[in-house]
């Protein structure tokens, strides 16, 4: 943001603006369990299994505006690790030992995030399936699909998306093989190839994989399924990224289904609320995104009150509405109780908690509280540095940040090597031609400015 100090920057732990997903559908999970349980395919209860995500590991790129952590479902452990060791058990005995026992210590080192061991494992994995199933037995059909899964995982994680839409791809003709093309089990499959391809954004082709899906749940499991529900959020999620009217239909069936199997509320209902939060607040209509953020942090403390991972999220965005609506004592309570939590869940010198530091600096800028801003927007540099290297987009934003608040006090010598340092980095890393680059240089160009008024009235 050119000329002044910009709040609403990912901070790289999750995906843009604010748009989360919900307990039941998340990409690159494990496939640990046999026909009807995975990531995105529920029976009630929302059952599932252990995940991991990049996003919860790595950095992105700045560019996005509110960053959310991952949102994870509320089935007992005990339920669902016992209807995975039935099935497994009995998939065990059909498929081999030997190759159950690969693809159980792929999947132990993927959920360990061991990505050193996993490819050798993983690989061995699959070519022990690849000849099990040559006998073209359903059972050693489905356990090919879900060694290709898991390598499918191992490359999103690696950020390999080609990679991993190749291993989908195999995954989708092994269950069709194995099921036919209008088995709802085919929906494993095209959710995780829809992942892949939006990670590519290759949109267009991941909306009829999702469309398909959907329907072969809606006519195999019922229109009012949590696996429906999840088809539909799955679609909200591609469509705030084309069409956001689609986007909010998707979000509103979702709820509908929600609604009506749990009356009282769940962490599910609660994220679809925040996302239509955040499509409202795209589009100019912040009353309602707060009412849709606020009813969402009610139903999360109502349903998992000692669960600060999901509550995290909807805080960062009520408080980022709150800031745009000059609301700044409101906002500052809320980024105090994001700061306790994410300092308890990431540890204190945490890219999380050094995002919320920046974030307080700029309020605490706008509020006239011009000693502790400076302190808090140091520390979210200081914190950056450490954690991610000099050369990182979000380094680049902290410098921005706090070479423009130098500037505004007249401080320009101090601010000069900050924003030349700001436009250095995004330069190298965004392109000369990026809107960011753009408005670096023009920060720049600004203080530049400056330094030459107050040199010509020193003459």
């Amino acid at each position: 943001m050119k000329g002044s100090l910009d709040y609403r920057k990912n901070d790289g732990l999750s995906h843009q603006y604010g748009i989360i997903k919900s307990p039941f559908q998340h990409p690159y999970d494990v496939f640990t369990t046999s026909l009807l349980t995975h990531k995105d395919i529920k029976m009630p209860g929302f059952g599932s299994m252990r995940r991991f995500s990049p996003s919860q590991t790595s950095a992105n790129a700045a560019g996005s505006k509110v960053s959310w952590p991952v949102i994870k479902e509320q089935r007992p452990r005990s339920f669902r690790m016992s209807v995975a060791t039935a099935l497994l058990a009995a998939l065990a005995g059909l498929t081999g030992s030997s190759a159950f026992a690969t693809s159980a210590e792929c999947q132990s080192l993927l959920r360990k995030r061991d990505l050193a061991q996993a490819p050798s494992v993983c690989s061995a994995a699959l070519s022990a399936q690849q000849k099990a199933a040559k006998g073209g037995q359903r059972a050693e059909l489905e356990a090919l699909a879900r060694a290709h899964d898991n390598l499918g995982s191992l490359h999103m994680l690696r950020r390999q998306y080609a990679e991993a839409e190749a291993q989908y791809r195999a995954s989708l003709m092994a269950r069709e093989k194995a099921f036919g093309r209008d088995h709802h089990l085919q929906a494993i499959s095209l959710h995780q190839l829809a992942d892949s391809l939006k990670l590519q954004n290759k949109l267009v082709e991941a909306e009829p994989l999702l469309l398909r899906a959907l329907k072969l749940r809606q006519s195999s499991l019922g229109p009012h399924s949590e696996a429906t529900a999840q088809a539909h959020h799955a679609l909200g999620m591609l469509y705030t990224q084309m069409d956001a009217a689609k986007a909010e239909s998707s979000f509103r069936e979702e709820i509908a289904i929600l609604e009506r199997l749990y009356p009282a509320g769940s962490a599910a209902t609660a994220i679809a609320y925040n996302n239509l939060g955040i499509l409202r607040q795209r589009n100019g209509q912040p009353d309602q995104a707060e009412s849709y953020y606020r009813s969402a942090i009610s139903m999360l403390e109502r349903t998992a009150p000692n669960d600060k991972v999901r509550l995290a999220g909807p805080l960062l965005n009520l408080a980022t509405a709150l800031t745009e609506k000059q609301q700044y004592a409101a906002a500052r309570k809320l980024l105090l109780r994001l700061l306790e939590i994410r300092q308890q869940l990431q540890g204190s010198q945490s890219p999380g908690v050094a995002d919320v530091h920046n974030r307080l600096g700029v309020l605490y800028s706008r509020t006239g509280d011009l000693e502790i801003a400076e302190s808090e927007l140091r520390k979210a540099l200081t914190m950056r540095e450490n954690t991610l290297g000099t050369n990182h987009l979000l380094v680049a934003e902290s410098c921005t940040n706090l070479g423009i608040f130098l500037m505004q006090r007249g401080r320009l010598n101090e601010a000069l090597a900050l924003l030349r340092h700001s436009a250095a980095v995004t330069h190298s890393l965004t392109g000369p031609q990026s809107a960011q680059t753009a408005t670096a240089w023009q920060n720049l160009e600004q203080l530049y400015g400056r330094i030459i008024q107050a040199a010509a009235i020193k003459q």
